[in-house]
């Protein structure tokens, strides 16, 4: 990738301008914020996830490592959630009990993973006081009563059945 980069660089023929080149070397260069990998080691889902915002950055010709941290944190969302669908196709395969369908309510707009993961920290069921878990990003379960809740920026519980 080196040489065809090189050779784009100094192509009289093609004659890039110092945004192309620029573009290139974002494209195909190693990227600090993706722990000095190219772009192009990512796949076609997790580029679904990250090339719009990429796409605005890239336009605003933004060089501050900073900015691109929220890129990390998409990917390692996309990771978790990965996993968390691999564990639920799991057991779905495998006849463990499974976990509820929880459906998005339309009036939470984000529901983030403000909830601590440590098992002594989480609240106890509102409905039969037994303890909850963490199966997702600010998503309690009571595997008791199969009570399913989703905490939002303020600390509200909405239930989710």
């Amino acid at each position: 990738m080196l040489r065809i980069g090189t050779d784009f660089v100094r192509s009289s023929l093609l004659n890039p301008t110092s945004e192309e080149c620029w573009l290139l070397r974002q494209m195909h260069c190693p990227q600090l914020y993706l722990a000095m990998l190219p772009l192009d080691f990512l796949g076609q889902p997790q580029l679904r996830w990250v090339m719009g915002l990429l796409h605005q950055l890239w336009s605003q010709r933004e060089t501050e490592p900073g900015s691109y941290e929220v890129v990390t944190d998409l990917l390692g969302i996309y990771g978790t959630l990965v996993k968390l669908r691999r564990e639920a196709d799991h057991r779905r395969r495998s006849g463990i009990a499974r976990l509820p369908v929880v459906k998005h309510p339309s009036h939470i707009d984000r529901i983030p993973a403000r909830v601590s993961e440590d098992p002594s920290d989480l609240p106890a069921c509102p409905v039969c006081d037994q303890p909850r878990e963490l199966v997702g990003p600010g998503l309690l379960y009571c595997d008791f009563c199969k009570d399913t809740r989703a905490e939002t920026d303020t600390g509200e519980l909405f239930d989710l059945r």
